[in-house]
């Protein structure tokens, strides 16, 4: 499903935060957003699973604007993984994926079936089925967000939202975390800290910079050196992957020169 933002802006206790914000992502597309700390990619994202109502601007997953959804439809077709998840609750791995299946469900109704088997194929499709019933608190980093990316599955959802999925993460879990989202085939909007990942893993990306878009496109064409020194504050060496084909980004400080140009 089609994710729209169009003139999008927030502001918090009078203080504007992002302005002007239009972007959109295709059915099965990953975006990704990029921008120092502080440019305003979360925000844009709590625009999205409703945490933070725009103070401009709308917000239209397929032809429905989000914030005219009750939150119970709104979760059912949009699921976000973000930084401030809980991560020492003692539940069973699957019960935290069980909680996913809460918008579909009547207030004090059990689990279904139905609702076992969804809970069942998230958890096999993160493979961490195994894990069922340790605690989530006994994982690593890596499992938790294994874990949390199936509750978000186990919503059903035609949207998925990521705020800094590999944030403090070892790099053999970044790639693990980051092909498992590539392999979902589900409508993905993405922060992204690290430029070589989001050039790795993104379909397109937006380059974020106080609060408005500077950039739109393909990797290579805003990853480029005139974007990272000025908006980043680094030179950069762009080369292909021998691998992946995709580009690669050396960044070195502005302070020092490349003889290469």
């Amino acid at each position: 499903m089609k994710l729209t933002i169009h003139h999008v802006a927030v502001s918090v206790s009078s203080r504007q935060i992002v302005s002007n914000i239009d972007l959109a992502v295709q059915p099965g597309e990953i975006v990704g957003l990029v921008g120092p700390n502080g440019s305003g990619k979360s925000t844009i994202l709590r625009t999205v699973y409703r945490m933070l109502r725009p103070s401009a601007g709308f917000v239209q997953l397929g032809d429905d604007d989000v914030w005219q959804m009750s939150p119970r439809t709104s979760a059912r077709q949009t699921a976000a993984v973000v930084q401030e998840s809980t991560h020492d609750v003692a539940f069973t791995v699957a019960k935290m994926v069980q909680m996913g299946r809460t918008p579909h469900k009547g207030f004090f109704a059990g689990d279904t079936d139905h609702d076992w088997q969804v809970t069942t194929t998230a958890l096999a499709r993160v493979q961490m089925l195994d894990c069922a019933n340790r605690p989530f608190n006994t994982l690593s980093g890596g499992e938790k967000q294994r874990v949390l990316i199936a509750r978000a599955l186990a919503q059903e959802p035609q949207l998925l939202v990521l705020d800094e999925p590999t944030n403090h993460l070892d790099i053999h879990y970044q790639l693990d975390i980051l092909e498992l989202v590539r392999s979902l085939g589900i409508t993905t909007l993405v922060t992204v800290h690290d430029l070589n990942l989001a050039a790795a893993y993104c379909d397109r990306l937006y380059v974020l910079s106080a609060g408005t878009i500077v950039a739109e496109g393909t990797p290579e064409q805003v990853l480029t050196p005139h974007w990272l020194r000025d908006i980043f504050l680094v030179n950069a060496v762009i080369q292909r992957h021998p691998v992946t084909n995709r580009i690669q980004l050396a960044l070195f400080p502005l302070s020092h020169r490349h003889e290469g140009g």
